[in-house]
């Protein structure tokens, strides 16, 4: 779990940044037409959502609250697609477009929770905590000094 844990933020972040800078380069003339700009969404978002999967069976404890709000976020985004689809079918371009950039700020918030949640693993480590006990309200214990 913890080195699950680790090598998640890892990859998301290098994901992240690859595939920024392969974007940044491809709009310098010469160096494509945004041939690699959907590929390297889908490589991150395909990541993202098998960390989603294999954080489901992480201690509660562990996991930052954020996370239920990004869930939540998620399956609304999800939702609404379908909903477009059916509904505006002659907008779905555009609607499209919109969750396009939506789910950037999503991957972006997704990150973020990640390298929380892998904070509050390397500070229960820190106190020596096995990770195999829940914890009341989800809080690590602190050490009153």
């Amino acid at each position: 779990m913890k080195k699950f844990k680790k090598i998640d933020v890892s990859i998301s972040i290098l994901l992240f940044f690859i595939g920024v800078a392969v974007n940044v380069f491809d709009f310098i003339p010469g160096f494509g037409k945004l041939d690699l700009l959907i590929p390297a969404y889908f490589v991150l978002g395909g990541w993202q959502m098998i960390s989603i999967l294999v954080h489901f069976s992480f201690p509660k404890r562990i996991k930052h609250p954020s996370r239920q709000i990004y869930n939540w976020l998620l399956v609304g985004t999800g939702v609404s697609v379908l909903l477009a689809w059916i509904v505006i079918s002659e907008f779905i371009i555009w609607y499209l477009f919109f969750v396009l950039i939506w789910t950037i700020f999503l991957a972006i918030f997704y990150t973020w929770i990640c390298v929380l949640e892998n904070n509050r693993m390397v500070e229960c480590e820190a106190l020596g905590d096995s990770f195999n006990t829940e914890v009341p309200n989800g809080r690590i214990p602190v050490d009153p000094e």
